[in-house]
């Protein structure tokens, strides 16, 4: 029997199409892109689909950064609305235009429904904590590891410099040592330093020992001669 022809390859859909074509783009290129988009009169699919990128690309920026994380363990999880004021808020930040710009689109409530989904998305899971009646989320597992990993080696940097900063000679202390030495070391350095004294000194030194001899053994004779002369003083007997 004849074999049957293989089945027409699968095209892909436009929504595929459209994701691979923003995977490559940063985020900053996406957000002046969807600034564009909303300036058309019509909202199509394209646009819906670089809305959701972005939303997901904010979920996973917010699990990145520390200040997210620092919620996360205080708190046991995090909050869709947390993650929405990180997102509009803070600082570091560059998603703040994002949530107006899709607000010129669609309905608040289809928002916070495309953001909930894009949690799911980033790799969030949500646990049993509640803030009120809204859920409390898990980080994303690669982020967490990512980041234990990451606390891990700065760890262990802090660690060897400590340690090559208690090894290695500290010049202020070298300092402190050779202006401010032990009594014992400044008593060798006087006795060092008095005795490094010109030859000519030595000599003149040595010349005046003599000297001091020589008188004493004169001083020793004359008492000889005064003992003897009053001696011969005494009348004999």
């Amino acid at each position: 029997s004849p074999i049957a022809p293989p089945p027409p390859s699968k095209k892909p859909r436009k929504s595929e199409e459209f994701q691979s074509s923003f995977d490559d783009k940063s985020d900053a290129l996406l957000l002046e892109l969807l600034s564009q988009k909303v300036t058309e009169t019509t909202w199509d699919h394209e646009g819906q689909k670089l809305g959701s990128t972005l939303a997901t690309r904010v979920c996973r920026a917010a699990a990145k950064h520390s200040f997210i994380q620092d919620i996360v363990a205080k708190e046991g999880g995090v909050t869709q609305r947390e993650i929405i004021d990180w997102m509009n808020d803070h600082p570091d930040s560059i998603y703040k235009d994002y949530e107006s710009m899709m607000l010129a689109k669609i309905v608040e409530k289809s928002f916070m429904m495309s953001m909930g989904k894009a949690i799911l998305r980033a790799g969030y899971t949500k646990n049993e904590f509640l803030s009120g009646r809204a859920f409390r989320w898990n980080l994303p597992d690669d982020i967490v590891e990512s980041s234990l990993r990451e606390g891990g080696e700065d760890s262990v940097k802090k660690e060897e410099e400590g340690n090559m900063s208690m090894s290695s000679p500290s010049p202020l202390k070298d300092h402190l040592e050779e202006n401010h030495s032990p009594a014992e070391n400044a008593n060798e350095d006087d006795d060092t330093e008095n005795g490094s004294i010109s030859n000519d000194d030595a000599q003149s030194q040595h010349d005046d020992g003599d000297d001091g001899d020589d008188n004493g053994g004169n001083s020793d004779m004359s008492d000889e001669q005064s003992e003897d002369e009053v001696l011969h003083s005494i009348p004999s007997p």
